[in-house]
Protein backbone atom coordinates (compact mmCIF):
# COMPACT_ATOMS: atom_id res chain seq x y z
CA UNK A 1 0.00 0.00 0.00
CA UNK A 2 2.73 2.68 -0.61
CA UNK A 3 3.67 2.57 3.46
CA UNK A 4 6.92 1.29 4.27
CA UNK A 5 7.82 -0.75 7.04
CA UNK A 6 8.41 0.82 10.35
CA UNK A 7 8.66 -1.67 13.44
CA UNK A 8 7.49 0.62 16.73
CA UNK A 9 9.62 -0.21 20.18
CA UNK A 10 7.07 0.31 23.23
CA UNK A 11 9.21 2.48 25.93
CA UNK A 12 7.71 2.42 29.02
CA UNK A 13 7.47 6.54 30.63
CA UNK A 14 7.54 6.89 34.29
CA UNK A 15 6.35 9.81 35.34
CA UNK A 16 8.50 12.03 37.58
CA UNK A 17 7.95 12.22 41.31
CA UNK A 18 8.24 14.57 43.58
CA UNK A 19 11.91 13.27 44.53
CA UNK A 20 13.59 13.41 41.40
CA UNK A 21 12.46 17.19 40.36
CA UNK A 22 14.24 18.25 44.23
CA UNK A 23 16.91 15.84 42.97
CA UNK A 24 17.18 17.50 39.28
CA UNK A 25 16.74 21.15 41.05
CA UNK A 26 19.79 20.62 43.48
CA UNK A 27 22.14 19.56 40.11
CA UNK A 28 21.37 22.27 38.44
CA UNK A 29 22.02 24.83 41.04
CA UNK A 30 25.41 22.65 41.76
CA UNK A 31 26.97 21.37 38.59
CA UNK A 32 24.48 24.14 36.04
CA UNK A 33 22.48 22.55 32.61
CA UNK A 34 25.19 19.87 32.42
CA UNK A 35 22.33 16.88 31.75
CA UNK A 36 24.82 14.05 30.71
CA UNK A 37 26.86 15.04 34.04
CA UNK A 38 23.64 14.95 36.30
CA UNK A 39 22.24 11.63 34.93
CA UNK A 40 25.38 9.90 35.40
CA UNK A 41 26.09 11.26 38.67
CA UNK A 42 22.68 12.11 40.27
CA UNK A 43 20.53 9.87 38.63
CA UNK A 44 22.69 6.57 38.35
CA UNK A 45 21.35 6.43 34.54
CA UNK A 46 17.77 5.76 35.80
CA UNK A 47 16.92 9.19 34.15
CA UNK A 48 18.88 9.99 30.58
CA UNK A 49 20.50 13.15 29.62
CA UNK A 50 17.24 13.74 27.27
CA UNK A 51 14.96 12.94 29.52
CA UNK A 52 16.83 15.34 32.56
CA UNK A 53 16.94 18.25 29.90
CA UNK A 54 13.55 17.93 29.10
CA UNK A 55 12.23 17.59 32.60
CA UNK A 56 14.56 21.10 33.15
CA UNK A 57 13.50 22.72 30.29
CA UNK A 58 9.68 22.26 29.69
CA UNK A 59 8.72 21.94 33.63
CA UNK A 60 10.97 22.73 36.09
CA UNK A 61 13.26 26.27 35.15
CA UNK A 62 12.66 29.31 36.72
CA UNK A 63 10.45 31.98 34.61
CA UNK A 64 8.99 29.17 32.49
CA UNK A 65 5.13 30.65 31.46
CA UNK A 66 2.88 27.77 30.89
CA UNK A 67 -0.79 27.81 29.57
CA UNK A 68 -2.65 30.59 28.07
CA UNK A 69 -1.03 32.94 25.40
CA UNK A 70 -1.70 36.43 25.00
CA UNK A 71 -2.67 37.92 21.77
CA UNK A 72 0.49 39.96 21.75
CA UNK A 73 2.78 36.55 21.84
CA UNK A 74 0.94 35.43 19.15
CA UNK A 75 1.61 38.86 16.72
CA UNK A 76 5.22 38.53 17.85
CA UNK A 77 4.88 34.65 16.35
CA UNK A 78 3.18 35.51 13.32
CA UNK A 79 5.26 38.28 12.61
CA UNK A 80 8.80 36.36 12.94
CA UNK A 81 7.62 33.57 10.83
CA UNK A 82 6.60 36.27 8.26
CA UNK A 83 9.78 37.88 8.47
CA UNK A 84 11.42 34.38 7.27
CA UNK A 85 12.91 33.47 11.00
CA UNK A 86 12.44 29.48 11.30
CA UNK A 87 14.56 29.00 14.69
CA UNK A 88 11.68 28.10 17.41
CA UNK A 89 14.45 28.57 19.93
CA UNK A 90 15.84 31.84 18.40
CA UNK A 91 11.85 33.19 18.32
CA UNK A 92 11.38 32.41 21.86
CA UNK A 93 13.91 34.83 22.69
CA UNK A 94 11.64 37.21 21.53
CA UNK A 95 9.05 35.98 24.10
CA UNK A 96 10.48 35.81 28.30
CA UNK A 97 9.20 32.54 29.81
CA UNK A 98 8.71 30.60 26.33
CA UNK A 99 10.93 28.11 24.94
CA UNK A 100 11.49 27.04 21.58
CA UNK A 101 9.34 24.05 21.87
CA UNK A 102 6.49 26.24 22.89
CA UNK A 103 6.51 28.36 20.20
CA UNK A 104 6.59 25.36 17.60
CA UNK A 105 3.45 23.64 18.93
CA UNK A 106 1.96 27.53 19.06
CA UNK A 107 2.48 27.84 15.55
CA UNK A 108 1.65 24.64 14.62
CA UNK A 109 -1.59 23.59 15.98
CA UNK A 110 -2.83 27.30 16.31
CA UNK A 111 -1.61 30.38 14.25
CA UNK A 112 -0.73 28.14 11.02
CA UNK A 113 -2.99 29.61 8.37
CA UNK A 114 -2.31 26.67 6.44
CA UNK A 115 -3.18 24.06 8.73
CA UNK A 116 -6.53 22.73 8.67
CA UNK A 117 -9.24 22.30 11.36
CA UNK A 118 -12.23 21.35 9.71
CA UNK A 119 -13.96 17.68 9.29
CA UNK A 120 -12.18 14.99 8.66
CA UNK A 121 -12.54 13.02 5.10
CA UNK A 122 -12.70 9.80 4.80
CA UNK A 123 -9.94 9.61 2.81
CA UNK A 124 -8.22 11.05 5.59
CA UNK A 125 -9.48 8.57 7.71
CA UNK A 126 -8.25 6.15 5.57
CA UNK A 127 -4.70 7.39 5.33
CA UNK A 128 -4.76 7.51 9.03
CA UNK A 129 -5.58 4.18 9.83
CA UNK A 130 -3.10 2.64 7.33
CA UNK A 131 -0.26 5.10 8.65
CA UNK A 132 -0.49 4.16 12.01
CA UNK A 133 -1.15 0.34 11.55
CA UNK A 134 2.61 1.22 9.95
CA UNK A 135 4.35 3.55 12.03
CA UNK A 136 2.64 3.41 15.49
CA UNK A 137 1.92 6.25 17.02
CA UNK A 138 4.66 8.64 14.87
CA UNK A 139 2.07 11.73 14.69
CA UNK A 140 5.20 13.77 13.23
CA UNK A 141 5.54 11.40 10.48
CA UNK A 142 2.01 10.36 9.81
CA UNK A 143 1.09 14.47 9.85
CA UNK A 144 3.40 14.27 6.77
CA UNK A 145 1.24 12.16 5.04
CA UNK A 146 -1.95 14.43 5.76
CA UNK A 147 -1.00 18.37 4.07
CA UNK A 148 -2.26 20.60 6.46
CA UNK A 149 -2.90 18.38 9.28
CA UNK A 150 -1.02 19.29 11.99
CA UNK A 151 0.36 16.50 14.60
CA UNK A 152 -1.67 17.20 17.52
CA UNK A 153 -4.62 17.10 14.71
CA UNK A 154 -3.69 13.64 13.44
CA UNK A 155 -3.36 12.90 17.43
CA UNK A 156 -6.28 13.65 18.70
CA UNK A 157 -8.19 12.50 15.69
CA UNK A 158 -6.84 9.42 16.14
CA UNK A 159 -7.99 8.74 19.70
CA UNK A 160 -10.98 10.03 19.48
CA UNK A 161 -12.03 7.76 17.10
CA UNK A 162 -10.81 5.13 19.46
CA UNK A 163 -13.16 6.46 21.76
CA UNK A 164 -16.23 6.32 19.15
CA UNK A 165 -15.81 3.18 18.55
CA UNK A 166 -15.08 1.80 21.55
CA UNK A 167 -19.06 3.29 22.79
CA UNK A 168 -20.66 2.06 19.71
CA UNK A 169 -19.33 -1.69 20.11
CA UNK A 170 -20.32 -1.03 23.91
CA UNK A 171 -23.72 -0.01 22.61
CA UNK A 172 -23.41 -3.04 20.42
CA UNK A 173 -22.76 -5.46 23.34
CA UNK A 174 -25.85 -3.78 25.60
CA UNK A 175 -28.16 -3.93 22.36
CA UNK A 176 -27.11 -7.95 21.70
CA UNK A 177 -27.56 -8.92 25.80
CA UNK A 178 -31.10 -6.82 25.78
CA UNK A 179 -31.78 -9.09 22.50
CA UNK A 180 -31.26 -12.44 24.69
CA UNK A 181 -32.68 -11.40 27.47
CA UNK A 182 -35.30 -13.48 29.48
CA UNK A 183 -38.75 -12.32 28.46
CA UNK A 184 -37.87 -10.32 24.98
CA UNK A 185 -39.80 -10.82 22.74
CA UNK A 186 -39.06 -10.11 18.90
CA UNK A 187 -42.27 -9.06 17.18
CA UNK A 188 -42.79 -10.35 13.41
CA UNK A 189 -44.08 -8.54 10.70
CA UNK A 190 -48.08 -7.96 11.44
CA UNK A 191 -50.20 -11.00 9.86
CA UNK A 192 -52.93 -9.18 7.10
CA UNK A 193 -56.54 -9.82 8.27
CA UNK A 194 -58.50 -13.37 6.90
CA UNK A 195 -61.08 -11.65 4.28
CA UNK A 196 -64.22 -14.12 4.56
CA UNK A 197 -65.46 -13.82 0.23
CA UNK A 198 -69.59 -14.69 -0.27
CA UNK A 199 -70.21 -17.18 -3.14
CA UNK A 200 -72.55 -19.52 -3.80
CA UNK A 201 -73.17 -23.37 -4.37
CA UNK A 202 -74.62 -23.96 -7.54
CA UNK A 203 -76.33 -27.20 -6.74
CA UNK A 204 -77.42 -25.69 -3.75
CA UNK A 205 -77.72 -22.47 -4.65
CA UNK A 206 -77.44 -21.83 -0.88
CA UNK A 207 -74.33 -19.24 0.09
CA UNK A 208 -70.81 -20.27 1.79
CA UNK A 209 -68.12 -18.76 3.41
CA UNK A 210 -65.00 -18.64 1.43
CA UNK A 211 -61.55 -17.70 3.18
CA UNK A 212 -58.88 -15.95 1.52
CA UNK A 213 -55.73 -16.81 3.85
CA UNK A 214 -53.04 -15.18 3.00
CA UNK A 215 -49.64 -16.29 3.81
CA UNK A 216 -46.90 -14.19 5.48
CA UNK A 217 -44.63 -12.85 3.56
CA UNK A 218 -40.54 -14.58 4.87
CA UNK A 219 -38.68 -11.89 6.63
Amino acid sequence: NGYPDCKQKKKKWIRWTKSEDDILNDAVAAVGPNFKLISTHYFAGRRNEIQCKNRWKKSLQPGLIKGHWSKDEDQIIAACVACGMTKWSEIAKQLPGRIGDQVKERWVNNLNPETKRGTWSLEEIDILHQAQAKYGNKWSMISKLLPGRSENSVKNRWYNGKVSERRARRKMLEGEADFRGEGSLIEGPELPEQKHEVCFKEEMNSPCVKENIFEPEPF
